[in-house]
């Protein structure tokens, strides 16, 4: 490891570790309550938000996915904010505007489960 350690690298190396973590059979598994967050949003505001074109958006989070860069996911934020702002789901709003707080207080642990818990998002909103 060569140093002084740029944050990019810094949070790659971390990166890796929690993923470790979450593979290693002794690690402390937590059971999570889901809930539906949009459940009390008006159909019509879901409609618009789902007919809207996710082909950037998705292409964002599998680069942010794949390359843990910091700048890749904060893009990832922002366009998922944009999206969730032009049909007022505040759900995708706050969750955008927290990872981009996580983003800047380089939150590690957050930002990887708020990535993570993305897809989940996606699923249940569909769902209604």
């Amino acid at each position: 490891m060569k140093k002084p350690l740029s944050k990019v690298e810094l949070f790659k190396i971390s990166m890796k570790i929690l993923n470790h973590e979450k593979s290693n059979p002794f690690h402390e598994k937590k059971e999570k309550v889901v809930k539906n967050e949009f459940k009390y949003l008006q159909k019509e505001k879901i409609d618009m938000f789902l007919k809207q074109d996710f082909t950037k958006l998705e292409g964002l989070y599998k680069t942010a996915l794949t390359t843990n860069d910091l700048n890749s996911i904060k893009l990832f934020a922002q366009t998922l904010h944009k999206l969730a702002d032009a049909s007022h789901i505040t759900p995708f709003m706050d969750y955008a505007e927290k990872l981009l707080e996580h983003i800047e207080l380089f939150d590690i642990e957050v930002i990887h489960r708020m990535m993570n818990e993305y897809r989940g998002m996606m699923q249940r909103i569909s769902s209604l």
